[in-house]
């Protein structure tokens, strides 16, 4: 994943979860519309940069080799090497998106430094981080101050895996909201990706309200 020149676009499930908001609220004006949203755009030596200044929290881009990444995640490491080979030839950003009518649409729109400063000011909340967590992967606190909650998907990983489940994007939803009330997390920062983008997104919208960007769920 070569991303160290190149820019890799980049959004706040919070501001996917406004923009959604409001597109269903005013659906007399986006009911045969769509838009393409986006919040910022970075190298990994700038997201590197950037987090480390924020956070103050030494860190350093590292690519990882198209060899590696096959073996973490054999059969999805092709589609991944294609989606970064598609962001390193074409700038999304500024080919792509109308980032001035998005901030005139959604003002609280947030780059990644407001996203990490907005992180780092909630001090003591918890953090969940919620993906498909794969064996080769590395999971660690972000910051020393924070409890971690780490888990796989039903159906994935090292979870409960048969025949008959319900592994559409419903269930994993409601799985989701029943695990935060059974850990009596009611406001935590989420970080979510691959399908737990998905996951935290239909959680946000279906069983926890729609909200504005400041609490709840966290890209």
């Amino acid at each position: 994943m070569r991303i160290r020149q190149h820019r890799l676009p980049l959004v706040a499930l919070d501001d996917i979860a406004w923009i959604a908001c409001h597109m269903f609220v005013h659906w007399q004006s986006w009911g045969a519309r769509d838009l393409a949203v986006i919040g910022d755009s970075l190298s990994g030596d700038e997201i590197a940069a950037t987090f480390a200044r924020v956070t103050g929290v030494p860190s350093t881009y590292l690519p990882m080799p198209h060899a590696e990444l096959h073996a973490v995640v054999p059969e999805f490491s092709h589609d991944y090497a294609a989606m970064f080979q598609f962001f390193a030839d074409r700038d999304v950003y500024t080919q792509d998106r109308d980032i001035n009518l998005l901030r005139r649409l959604h003002p609280g729109l947030m780059t990644f430094e407001g996203l990490a400063a907005a992180h780092r000011l909630e001090g003591m909340r918890p953090t969940v981080l919620l993906g498909i967590r794969h064996p080769a992967t590395g999971l660690g606190c972000p910051r020393p101050n924070r409890r971690v909650y780490v888990f796989d998907h039903l159906g994935f990983g090292q979870s409960d895996q048969r025949e008959g489940q319900d592994l559409s994007l419903t269930a994993h939803a409601g799985n989701f909201a029943r695990l935060l009330d059974h850990w009596e997390l009611p406001r935590p920062s989420v970080v979510a990706h691959d399908i737990g983008g998905a996951v935290a997104l239909r959680t946000l919208l279906g069983t926890r309200g729609c909200f504005p960007p400041a609490p709840g769920l966290r890209s």
